[in-house]
């Protein structure tokens, strides 16, 4: 009897030294280990070890860009750099081409919106025509971004990314001043030309915002010839028409300007593209003696300037709209709030300069 007694004694130690066991080691569920986990669910490409958190993902998405156009060296440098981006960050991108048509980028947003798009970036073709493209965007809870061209209705879209136009264009407008009245110290009238971009486009009216803060006019879509400026009487725009962005429109409505008003001294266009599209007429007429002043800083651009064919742009940072375009869909994927409007500020370039960003 004392020796069963024994036993039983022994037996409820071991039970009691188990017991004691389990509430030193715990009973709450395992914790992820980074050092032994499966490394076939994580990506490394797409987080930072020193900051991210070992278990978690880059979640991947799916993310369309409805581009306003490719018809020249800024807009296809733009598409580039967003696939490029974009495939860096391990995403699925695709970029479609709105062709300048506002009736299409709402198609086109449409179609995104059907095929599961995790989110949409509009370059816009027009800022008040795509409110059907951006209903059914919203209705779908899918969150559209715009950059470097917005939309007029901002409760349609999640944050604006682009570079500050409105600065671009005073700056390098206050830089064709500051040129004019070095070249011409002593002349009475300067008259100048003023080449707009797609009239109703979210960059036209911007930039156009800034060349006329700069001159000390009011922009009317019906003016009256010649427009004074305060910035100093003596230079007087004596003609202003669209070349809708593309080099080829620009250089016709060039040829006609300089053959009607063979006084002009320079011309100021909204974009890089139409500005390099008129040089070549300006040497057909032997007219070297024109300023042109473009926006954009494309790299073609930074080269003419250099070789003395242009005068003055405005580079916007092309690579840092992108980035932060990506940065605030995925924080907003991630559900974190994202700043409604983000600006970059553009750099001025002229051939004091250039070199600077030839590099």
């Amino acid at each position: 009897m004392k020796s069963a007694k024994r036993v039983l004694a022994v037996l409820l130690s071991i039970a009691m030294l188990s017991m004691m066991l389990l509430s030193v080691t715990g009973c709450k569920p395992a914790e992820s280990d980074p050092g032994t986990a499966d490394p076939g669910t994580s990506d490394p490409g797409t987080t930072d070890p020193g900051t991210a958190d070992p278990g978690a993902e880059q979640k991947k998405l799916k993310i369309v860009f409805t581009i306003t156009h490719q018809n020249n060296e800024f807009t296809v440098g733009m598409g580039e750099e967003f696939l490029a981006e974009g495939a860096r960050r391990g995403h699925d991108v695709s970029l479609v081409n709105a062709n300048l048509d506002s009736a299409l980028q709402v198609s086109q947003m449409e179609t995104a919106v059907t095929q599961g798009a995790d989110a949409i970036a509009v370059f816009s073709v027009n800022v008040s025509s795509l409110g059907a493209g951006l209903q059914a965007a919203k209705n779908a809870g899918v969150p559209v971004f715009t950059i470097h061209s917005g939309v007029d209705d901002e409760s349609l879209r999640v944050a604006h990314i682009g570079s500050n136009l409105v600065e671009g264009g005073k700056m390098k407008t206050e830089q064709m001043i500051r040129d004019l009245q070095e070249k011409y110290p002593d002349a009475t009238d300067i008259e100048i030309g003023s080449m707009l971009g797609g009239i109703g486009a979210q960059t036209q009216i911007d930039i156009t915002e800034g060349e006329c803060q700069a001159l000390g006019y009011t922009y009317s879509a019906t003016p009256k010839y010649p427009i004074a400026t305060s910035a100093d009487e003596r230079i007087k725009i004596v003609v202003q028409d669209t070349g809708s962005w593309q080099g080829p429109a620009a250089a016709d409505l060039a040829e006609v300007w300089l053959d009607s008003y063979p006084g002009i001294k320079a011309i100021n266009c909204n974009n890089d593209g139409m500005a390099l599209g008129i040089w070549p007429i300006l040497q057909a007429k032997n007219r070297t003696d024109v300023l042109l002043y473009g926006h954009d800083g494309t790299p073609t651009t930074l080269q003419a300037i250099k070789d003395g064919k242009m005068a003055g742009t405005a580079k916007v940072d092309i690579e840092g709209m992108i980035k932060a375009l990506y940065d605030s869909i995925e924080a907003n994927a991630a559900g974190e709030n994202v700043e409604s409007v983000q600006y970059i500020l553009p750099d001025l370039v002229t051939p004091e300069n250039v070199d600077e960003y030839l590099k």
